[in-house]
């Protein structure tokens, strides 16, 4: 339906608008055209994400956008729309989301490249059927991760205020840390950690967490020091990034048993028997790969005679 649909379909007010958008997945462009004549660029746009996305244009962009939200300065011709479902509702679960807009003012034919920069404003609550595109949208992403029922005002505070002013660097979006819990062990984030944020870059190519140097509740100045050049781990899915995580969070605990330590003779004793624990484990494992390397790649005549066969001198 949506191929076979017109381009940029007309709606005759707001309400029109948000009715024939209510099971849309993803975001909606609109362009003001006092003439009736969509812009070249606004077009071409349309054309390339008319699978995903919705576009309509009107005289005036206010004739389209849902109240509540901040009304666009006099020179602002394009508009993305963000419905309340789409939003992350914060620390309150009960109430609903409010819209999410990004208005853009620039030269007519820089609005195909704003469009693809601008397909998700605000902070996505993501879903399933959302969590793929955004972060395939050749953006880097700053996603965090909650226990729904454990958010604070002050960590909502800390997240809106960051997607705010880092918003031409990130897009923003919240996962449920809970319902996603097995998913989320692949990157590193357990559940017993939340919350935590998750960095993704090159389309999901590349991701980075840090349980001490990103972290929800400083999350404008982690962001800000990661743009920075500050050293956090980009992981993959390769196995050198693996082996450096692993390299990590090794001295990680390395760390953390000799502050224990510090504490007392006690302490220090239980601290020293963990890592040598750690130790042991670690050794095991990499003999047993040794010894399975060795197998596999050896040529012991012995280990190669099939059974029963008759060895002769």
């Amino acid at each position: 339906m949506r191929m076979t649909s017109p381009l940029v379909p007309q709606f005759a007010n707001a309400d029109d608008f948000n009715r024939s958008l209510v099971n849309e997945t993803l975001s909606a462009f609109i362009a003001a055209v006092p003439s009736g004549e969509a812009p070249a660029a606004f077009l071409d746009a349309a054309e390339k994400w008319r699978d995903r996305h919705t576009f309509t244009t009107a005289k005036h962009l206010n004739d389209l956008l849902p109240p509540g939200l901040p009304t666009p300065a006099s020179d602002v011709w394009l508009a993305v729309l963000s419905w309340g479902r789409q939003q992350w509702p914060g620390a309150d679960n009960v109430s609903k989301a409010v819209p999410a807009a990004a208005y853009f003012s620039g030269p007519v034919e820089e609005g195909a490249a704003w469009i693809e920069r601008h397909r998700f404003p605000g902070i996505w609550a993501l879903e399933e059927t959302t969590f793929w595109e955004f972060t395939h949208a050749s953006r880097r992403t700053a996603i965090g991760v909650f226990d729904p029922a454990r958010v604070s005002k002050d960590q909502e505070a800390g997240l809106r205020t960051a997607a705010d002013k880092l918003k031409d660097d990130f897009v923003f979006g919240v996962l449920d840390g809970v319902a996603l819990q097995e998913e989320l062990v692949d990157f590193s984030i357990a559940k017993g950690t939340l919350p935590r944020v998750l960095v993704t870059e090159d389309d999901f190519e590349y991701w980075i967490e840090d349980v001490e140097l990103l972290r929800v509740d400083n999350v404008e100045e982690d962001l800000r020091a990661l743009l920075g050049g500050a050293p956090l781990l980009r992981q993959s899915r390769g196995l050198f990034p693996r082996m450096f995580y692993y390299k990590r969070e090794a001295i990680r605990f390395g760390k953390q048993r000799l502050e224990y330590a510090k504490k007392g003779p006690a302490e220090a004793l239980t601290a020293g028997t963990s890592v040598v624990a750690a130790l042991c484990l670690i050794g095991t494992a990499c003999w047993c790969l040794v010894s399975c390397c060795r197998i596999l790649l050896g040529e012991d005549p012995d280990f190669m005679d099939p059974p029963g066969r008759i060895k002769r001198d």
